[in-house]
C-alpha cells in the first residue's frame, strides 16, 4: 500500500521528466547496493530458493518505501524468520506499520521481536498480546 499526502513534496522547478528519472535513478541506486547477480528463476528455471524469491519481492515493494507492509507468512522457515522478522520490527519504528500472518509458531526469539500479537483460529480471536516496550 503506497499513502499520497494531500500537500505534493515534489521539487517545483523540475519538469515531470526530470523528476521521475531522478526518482528511478535513485531507487536503482538503492536496489544496487542490495542485490546480487543470481537470477530469480521459478518452477522452471533454476535460481534463488523460494524463500529468497519471497525476500526479493518483499524487497521489490520496499523500494516505493510503503507506509504500510502486508504480508502473508514471510517466514516459511526458523532460519528466513530469524533473519526477516528483526528487519521487518526494524522497519516498523521508522515510521511504517507493518502487519504479518504467520500460519505456525516462530522460534521464541523471533516472537519476541513482535510488538503486538493477535492469536486467531478459525476466524475467532483467542488472544492479542501487545509488548509493554
Amino acid at each position: 500500500m503506497v499513502f499520497f499526502a494531500q500537500d505534493d513534496v515534489l521539487h517545483p522547478h523540475l519538469t515531470v521528466r526530470e523528476r521521475l528519472a531522478f526518482c528511478g535513478m535513485l531507487r536503482l541506486a538503492v536496489a544496487d547496493a542490495l542485490i546480487a547477480d543470481t537470477i530469480v528463476g521459478n518452477a522452471f528455471v533454476r535460481g534463488v530458493s523460494s524463500g529468497e524469491r519471497e525476500h526479493v519481492n518483499i524487497a521489490h515493494e520496499l523500494l516505493v518505501k510503503p507506509s504500510l507492509l502486508v504480508l502473508d507468512e514471510p517466514t516459511s522457515d526458523s532460519t528466513a524468520a530469524s533473519r526477516l522478522v528483526p528487519t521487518l520490527s526494524a522497519l516498523s519504528r521508522k515510521e511504517r506499520t507493518v502487519l504479518l500472518s504467520v500460519h505456525q509458531p516462530p522460534s521464541s526469539r523471533v516472537y519476541q521481536t513482535f510488538d503486538s500479537v493477535l492469536l486467531l483460529a478459525e476466524g475467532s480471536q483467542l488472544a492479542a498480546v501487545v509488548s509493554s516496550d
